[in-house]
């Protein structure tokens, strides 16, 4: 049953995610941002912060670990797509570390050790160091296959797995004709 309830928007909140740990829950909020939620007294929650890097940005995705909010930033502004690395040790002070910029949709995140891996859509998964919160860096990428044709909208990218994802465009281009 429903014992309590607190908002961001009246009209359309938009949550996408919701994420929690000890006390605080974090929700990626599409048009507004991140949203951080105390629910230390459960009849009584509040919001204590948000993270909006731009008018365009929309949160679409998070997981949270030690204090530290790793969330899929899907804004318009290219300094601001991709993942952000956000301190929520201070609930009432969301503060900004680092940032791991890609082009393309961004959506799920999850976190497993030293790395957070970002679904980006119709690009397949990014792979983030995060062992520097303060520098994350991209790692590897990986595309999804669409029929015979590997889906790779990002070319700029040079690991390993690209280099690899090329050459099967390439192989399959090949192949067609």
């Amino acid at each position: 049953r429903k014992i309590s309830w607190v908002t961001w928007d009246e009209a359309k909140p938009s949550p996408e995610i919701v994420r929690g740990e000890g006390e605080m829950v974090y929700v990626a909020a599409a048009k507004h941002g991140l949203v951080a939620i105390d629910v230390s007294n459960p009849r009584k929650p509040k919001v204590t912060d948000q993270y909006i890097s731009d008018p365009t940005a929309y949160g679409e995705g998070l997981c949270v670990r030690n204090g530290i909010v790793y969330f899929a930033n899907l804004s318009g502004q290219k300094d601001e797509n991709g993942l952000t690395i956000i301190d929520a040790r201070n609930p009432t002070s969301l503060k900004v570390k680092g940032k791991c910029i890609f082009s393309g949709g961004v959506e799920g995140v999850c976190a497993a050790g030293n790395r957070v891996f970002v679904t980006n859509r119709w690009s397949g998964v990014r792979s983030i160091d995060v062992s520097d919160p303060n520098h994350p860096r991209l790692v590897d990428s990986s595309g999804p296959m669409e029929g015979e044709r590997l889906v790779a909208s990002d070319n700029f990218l040079e690991t390993e797995v690209s280099q690899q994802e090329q050459k099967l465009i390439d192989y399959l281009e090949t192949r067609k004709s």
